[in-house]
């Protein structure tokens, strides 16, 4: 799904005027939205804690072995919704704003 959404905003939205610059942002959400959820976003969605938020397995701490299949499952949904706004983003703000607004709805 990456993929098709990152050929999709490389080539309908830009209309081919700035592929790389699309490549580039695209692979850097994708480290970034990784490093959000491995660090807060997982804990904040499926940590024990109570009926709001979750305050365990920050970073993967304590986190059993059995989950991380369904944690990097939830990973590409969190990265995957992240790109997808990305698309009314496309060529309207900057690097960094984008990256923060990434670090940010996957967290």
């Amino acid at each position: 799904m990456a993929c098709r959404i990152l050929i999709w905003r490389t080539y309908v939205i830009t209309g081919n005027q700035s592929d790389q610059i699309v490549l580039y942002k695209s692979i850097v959400l994708f480290l970034i939205a990784g490093i959000a959820y491995w660090l807060v976003g997982y804990a904040f969605a499926f940590g024990d804690g109570n009926d709001f938020i979750g305050w365990k397995y920050f970073a993967s701490s304590e986190l059993p072995d059995t989950r991380y299949a369904f944690f990097f499952f939830q990973y590409t949904f969190a990265a995957t919704s992240s790109t997808i706004v990305s698309g009314a983003l496309a060529e309207r703000c900057e690097f960094i704003a984008y990256f923060v607004y990434s670090f940010f709805i996957t967290g």
